[in-house]
């Protein structure tokens, strides 16, 4: 269903769910409590009222910067139903770098915890006159509530300002009249996309955009008043916002976050799944990778009456992986297909059958999709080409850049970047970026039909394919895996097992084995380092005795996956307060570990990796026993 209407249709929504839902309905259940749909309405007429009072109006931008989901989310949708824009960036970003995305979005006003304001200070890149306020932590012990009133007390009296949101609503009047007529064109989000260099590209996405999608998303997945949404992706990410708290609010329906996915959070993942009784749990394929290495024979996890299906976004789902998840939980995944640019989602593998098949990203939803060559010519069924996307929730354009816009934009047309092939069925399968095509002797190669080959392999965790530089060809195709601990296969056992699935042109010249690949903060590998690296590899040291320098060799390693200084790091260091100590570092320290030692880690050691000394103490256990 396309939407033509040229007016936003968000405030009958708004206005029809206050006047229908039951106050005393949760819409969000987060670690720190929950928001009911009576308070969450209660709160957005008051800060209408406190947006007039700043001057804010239809079209205008207000930043947010919280580590507190509920912050984040309640001026989110009060934004949303006053028409004015939300810029939502991550609360973990150095200053650095939230000075120079605000400066990007050039705001009317900003709301961020108060300990991130005053470390940012951000009246140094507001523009002059921006509204500004700070959010207070919601502790609901008396104490804290003590403390924060002492803390007001204080500020006043040094002239530091006074009440922040939330103790600022207290006396205020709900507004009686909100805005009726909004512009389906006003902004609802700006978005950055990750990667952004020099110049940040700002996705711009419109009243009109968000409900399409959110309208496909509800029809697509039946989502609605008894749908309970488990989604712990990041906020300031469109998948964390639009696959769980605005899709949520649009159907009726809860949302859980029990916190961001961190190994040791898999056990409280499981119990919100079962207590809950969640519906549907959206997560990333990294995350699906993380639980099934660390459920071990957990095969339950997602055994509940109520549980529906997996939601996969934000990556490629390699198919090896989808099966296993899939054989091991007896859950079905649906794989979906999206980008900032397009809200989210646009393709959707699943949940019925007529739009799945494994191993592709599906059919398109509520848009159209084109595969074109290099000249702009559509491509016969099966043939591999760049793939188009044209709807209602495609963006106008990145904020303030026609020069971006211009090279991704083209009679309504949004160039993804993505090479795709479509069958005679209608379903596409992504077979890797424009820019990664290796081209050797003039024929065109796809880096990631050779990683899936590769990974297809019994004895292959995981694999990577680039091309690099020769002076006959142009390019040659060189591939690295990561084997099976204790059964590495050889590099030409890995060749004869691809020939059965890609063509000759396309096979790796070299392989080249490893115990770990560098990967960047979300994840994705580093090819850059992985090509200098294959030039001089760090082999790893299989001996099983106990080492004397046991504690400075985990140590080493451990400041090396987690990208910080040793001489930050003691015994005592722990998740919490450890900078780059997160899931992905956790995993990448676990391979490491795994590597250099000969050792291997079952899930219970992973997951009580709680300290180094803890890490220290369960590697000489392996190797002592």
């Amino acid at each position: 269903m396309l939407m033509t209407d040229a007016a936003s249709r968000f405030p009958e929504l708004f206005d029809r769910l206050e006047a229908t839902l039951d106050p005393a309905r949760p819409f969000l259940v987060g670690a720190g409590g929950t928001l009911s749909y009576g308070v969450l309405f209660d709160r957005l007429r008051r800060l209408a009222g406190v947006f007039a009072e700043a001057g804010l109006a239809a079209g205008d931008r207000v930043v947010i910067v919280s580590r507190d989901d509920g912050h984040v989310i309640t001026f989110l949708l009060a934004l949303i139903r006053c028409g004015i824009g939300a810029v939502i960036l991550d609360p973990q970003a150095p200053p650095e770098e939230l000075a120079g995305l605000t400066r990007a979005a050039a705001p009317r006003g900003m709301v961020i915890d108060r300990d991130l304001m005053e470390r940012a200070s951000p009246r140094d890149f507001l523009p002059a006159g921006a509204w500004l306020l700070p959010l207070e932590e919601v502790d609901p012990s008396p104490f804290a509530r003590l403390g924060r009133w002492l803390g007001r007390w204080l500020g006043r009296w040094l002239g530091r300002g006074g009440a922040g949101y939330p103790a600022m609503l207290q006396g205020r009047r709900p507004a009686a009249e909100l805005p009726v007529l909004i512009p389906g064109r006003a902004p609802a989000l700006l978005l950055f996309t990750s990667g952004t260099t020099s110049r940040p590209k700002g996705v711009e996405l419109t009243h009109r955009n968000l409900y399409a999608h959110l309208d496909t998303l509800v029809r697509r997945y039946g989502y609605g008043a008894d749908t309970r949404i488990l989604n712990p992706l990041p906020l300031h990410h469109t998948d964390g916002i639009n696959q769980g708290p605005t899709v949520a609010l649009f159907a009726g329906a809860t949302v859980y976050r029990p916190g961001p996915f961190t190994i040791p959070s898999l056990p409280v993942t499981a119990e919100w799944i079962r207590r809950h009784r969640i519906t549907h749990y959206v997560g990333t394929p990294t995350i699906l990778a993380l639980i099934l290495r660390l459920s071990g024979a957990d095969a339950g996890l997602f055994a509940t009456p109520d549980f529906r299906f997996v939601i996969s976004m934000a990556g490629f789902l390699d198919e090896k992986l989808w099966r296993s998840f899939e054989a091991r939980f007896g859950v079905r995944v649906v794989n979906v297909y999206g980008l900032t640019e397009t809200v989210s989602g646009s393709l959707y593998c699943g949940p019925d059958d007529a739009t799945r098949r494994l191993g592709t990203v599906g059919k398109p939803a509520d848009c159209r999709v084109r595969i074109v060559d290099e000249a702009g010519r559509d491509v016969a069924p099966g043939g591999p080409g760049e793939l188009l996307l044209k709807g209602d929730h495609v963006m106008p354009g990145y904020f303030q850049n026609p020069e971006a816009t211009a090279a991704v934009l083209k009679d309504g047309w949004l160039y993804t970047g993505d090479l795709a092939v479509q069958d005679a069925d209608g379903f596409v399968a992504i077979v890797g970026r424009k820019k990664n095509v290796i081209i050797r002797g003039g024929t065109n190669i796809y880096p990631e039909k050779v990683t899936s080959a590769l990974k297809s392999h019994p004895d292959v965790v995981d694999a990577c394919t680039f091309g690099v530089v020769d002076d006959i060809w142009g390019e040659r195709v060189v591939a690295c895996v990561i084997p099976v601990p204790g059964r590495e296969p050889s590099a030409q056992a890995l060749i004869d097992h691809c020939r059965s699935k890609i063509a000759p042109e396309s096979l790796p010249a070299e392989i080249y084995p490893f115990e770990e690949f560098p990967r960047g903060p979300a994840g994705k590998v580093v090819i850059g380092r992985l090509k200098e690296m294959t030039t001089g590899r760090h082999t790893g040291i299989q001996s099983r005795q106990v080492p004397a320098d046991l504690g400075w060799r985990v140590h080493r390693i451990a400041a090396a996956c987690f990208r910080t200084p040793p001489e930050e790091l003691s015994p005592e260091a722990t998740p919490e307060d450890t900078a780059g100590w997160d899931s992905y570092a956790h995993m990448e320290l676990v391979t490491a570990l795994e590597a250099e030692f000969g050792i291997r880690l079952a899930p219970k050691d992973i997951m009580t990796m709680s300290s180094l000394a803890e890490v220290e103490r369960i590697v000489h256990g392996k190797l002592a026993g």
